[in-house]
């Protein structure tokens, strides 16, 4: 089953990096597709919240920002784009995205708006935003496009790096089989649309510079 497969993945990983420390709490279920809050932190704090029993971030990616996000583009309120281009052999079962945003930023699927998101300083358990995004994806080629933009001062912190976005994809397929997509370094990234470049990566909070 995709969900039992998908939470087997998702308990290795934690358990490889010391994530795991006591018997799975009765919301363990929740962490992980195809059953995702509407919002919840895109890490978790030990030391605030004893009851959490993981430490560190549970996305397996990076932040991704594109590599024209200086402080000159950042001024003028430029809009970055970022893109992914993958594959599916068959059209999924079903399909969620969730992710965060450093500043704001909309996420779009082969041209359609699959969800919004946005970020605030002031906030340990920061806004991870979930859509199903099941019927935006198809058999063979896709597209997974996000624009973002980046608030000069948010939340009266003055911004000296990067914004960008951390996200993750998730499709399960008839076969009970599945495909994860991680915001990484094949990501693509664009001011015009047309030029496209690499991405600069950076780890996702509780690691500086977003703690």
């Amino acid at each position: 089953m995709v969900w039992g497969r998908t939470l087997s993945v998702v308990a290795l990983l934690f358990a490889a990096v010391g994530g795991i420390q006591a018997a799975q709490p009765e919301w363990y279920g929740r962490l992980d597709a195809p059953m995702w809050p509407d919002v919840k932190p895109m890490y978790y704090d030990h030391a605030r919240d004893p009851a959490c029993f993981m430490v560190g971030a549970y996305f397996n990616g990076k932040f991704v920002s594109a590599v024209n996000d200086t402080a000159v583009h950042r001024g003028k309120g430029t809009k970055f784009l970022l893109r992914k281009k993958f594959c599916l052999e068959v059209a999924p079962s079903e399909a969620w995205l969730q992710g965060v945003a450093d500043t704001r930023a909309i996420f779009k699927i082969n041209g359609c708006a699959a969800m919004k998101g946005w970020y605030s300083y002031f906030s340990t358990r920061n806004r991870t935003f979930t859509a199903d995004v099941g019927k935006l994806l198809k058999a063979g080629d896709n597209e997974l496009t996000i624009e973002y933009t980046v608030d000069a001062t948010c939340d009266n912190v003055r911004r000296t790096f990067p914004g960008g976005v951390l996200l993750e994809l998730f499709a399960g397929f008839p076969d009970g089989s599945f495909k994860r997509i991680d915001s990484d370094g094949s990501f693509e990234s664009s001011i015009d649309g047309e030029t496209w470049n690499g991405v600069v990566l950076s780890e996702p909070p509780p690691s500086p510079p977003r703690t």
